[in-house]
């Protein structure tokens, strides 16, 4: 890729909403004309090598990506600390569309690896590739950590509670540039629906192209989190492309989604549970990727007030700007923080259900504490009749306020010891083998079991 002033990008970035992290360059390569070739048993390996001078990660996104029954792609970086994959003919669209965007390897360098069979045809034509230059995805070791001190790794011991609702929350990296946060969130039908919820502002704005064009070049990415508290770097290997636009409104900032297929039972996705009353909490937390950072938890130990100002953090130090009341205010947080990349985040209430979606505000790291100013969040009570209630609640059934979380595990295998938490907790299909010791925990109302349940000789496996 030709060379550019990093330095202005970085600064040309600053306060963009949603948080942009890289500069994109149109390119046309098909993987297999453009790379070599070396014949193998079986079929024939593709490899191509892109690289852009200085970039702290690389990411692709296929105009046309079309596999094969049997084909494999895998992208990797120089030293292979950083591997996606494997693709299969499973990740091919699901719609009309033909692309697929990619989750980024870390360093200047990417590989595209592709394992074509004998008498089988793929496509896999790079329409774009972009170059990180704020350093959101680094090398596994290095300084990966891009968010302010006073933020809260979501695996702390004091996060111990708020175990089920981090695995809703998802990183979305649009177009290859910017990034925002969101959540996989449950409908009144219980039926594991891939709905997921982030802020209007995410997919409005920074592109003239219309939402659904910027939600087919959208990478969802699960599970990117340090494994201990403080810890290493997480990985970026579970991710989800494209979806469908359901509903969004520009008044309350939020926009749902569905994902073309069902999520991996082995992603162990939580579909977050939501509350749509206007009563102000005593309380509330949010989880999310703060500057592109593994997930972090943030915690206000005081009621929100609804709020008749959309805090405008382009219109000088926090001043604002007139508008509806139809956001949540969190005056200040006691415990970490929100920056650029959380956009879109859950407001949780002390429930642990969904109360809105993060807008934007002027809260920051002062060092290892917050600045103690204001963020403002879409309200799901506002949201609900401007298009939310057919998505979340389509048959009408929903009665009160509030509706429960949901795990679902289907057509899943387990073999290793495992707590299985949720609200409500369903089986399809699931087969536990070896030794795995299995606690269904954290019940709030009930485990179901559809389609079978086979359990091996030597299982513990205990509901609570």
């Amino acid at each position: 890729m030709e060379a550019f002033d990093h330095e202005q990008e970085v600064e040309d970035s600053r306060d963009s909403r949603p948080l942009r992290f890289a500069r994109p360059f149109p390119v046309n390569i098909d993987v297999k004309s453009a790379g070599t070739r070396q014949e193998v048993q079986g079929g024939n390996i593709y490899r191509l090598g892109i690289t852009s001078k200085d970039a702290y990660s690389l990411n692709i996104i296929f105009n046309r990506f079309i596999l094969s029954q049997n084909s494999r792609l895998f992208m990797f970086n120089s030293d292979l600390s950083d591997i996606i994959g494997e693709f299969n003919h499973q990740n091919n669209s699901r719609t009309d569309y033909v692309g697929l965007a990619c989750a980024p390897v870390s360093g200047d360098s990417i590989y595209i690896e592709l394992f074509e069979p004998f008498e089988e045809y793929s496509e896999c034509i790079i329409g774009q590739v972009a170059h990180d230059f704020l350093g959101i995805f680094v090398k596994s070791g290095d300084d990966f950590g891009k968010s302010g001190e006073c933020n809260n790794d979501v695996n702390c011991s004091f996060a111990l509670p708020f175990q089920k609702e981090k695995a809703s929350v998802c990183m979305v990296v649009i177009y290859g540039i910017n990034i925002c946060s969101g959540a996989v969130i449950n409908n009144t039908n219980e039926n594991g629906e891939p709905l997921f919820l982030t802020a209007f502002l995410c997919y409005n704005g920074t592109f003239s192209d219309p939402p659904q064009i910027l939600i087919n070049n959208s990478v969802f990415i699960f599970n990117y989190e340090s494994p201990t508290c403080n810890g290493s770097n997480g990985s970026k290997n579970q991710s989800i492309s494209g979806g469908t636009l359901i509903s969004s409104s520009n008044t309350t900032d939020y926009l749902i989604l569905v994902f073309p297929f069902t999520i991996p039972s082995n992603f162990f996705t939580y579909y977050s549970g939501w509350d749509r009353s206007d009563g102000p909490p005593a309380n509330t937390f949010t989880i999310h990727h703060p500057s592109g950072d593994v997930k972090k938890i943030t915690f206000d130990n005081d009621p929100p007030t609804i709020s008749p100002i959309v805090v405008n953090t382009n219109a000088g130090p926090c001043t604002g700007v007139a508008g509806q009341p139809v956001f949540w205010k969190v005056g200040e947080w006691e415990s970490g923080t929100t920056e650029g990349g959380a956009s879109g985040s859950p407001l949780f209430n002390p429930n642990h259900r969904i109360i809105g979606q993060l807008w934007g505000g002027c809260a920051a790291c002062e060092g290892t504490s917050p600045n103690n100013l204001p963020d403002v969040f879409g309200m799901v009570h506002h949201s609900w009749t401007l298009g939310l209630q057919p998505v979340l609640d389509p048959q009408s059934i929903l009665v009160g306020n509030e509706f429960l979380g949901l795990r679902y595990m289907r057509n899943h295998v387990i073999g290793t010891n495992m707590v299985i938490n949720g609200d409500v907790v369903k089986f399809e299909n699931v087969i536990i083998n070896g030794n795995a010791d299995i606690l269904v925990n954290e019940l709030q109302d009930r485990f179901e079991v559809h389609g079978t349940l086979e359990i091996d000789d030597g299982v513990t496996f205990e509901v609570h």
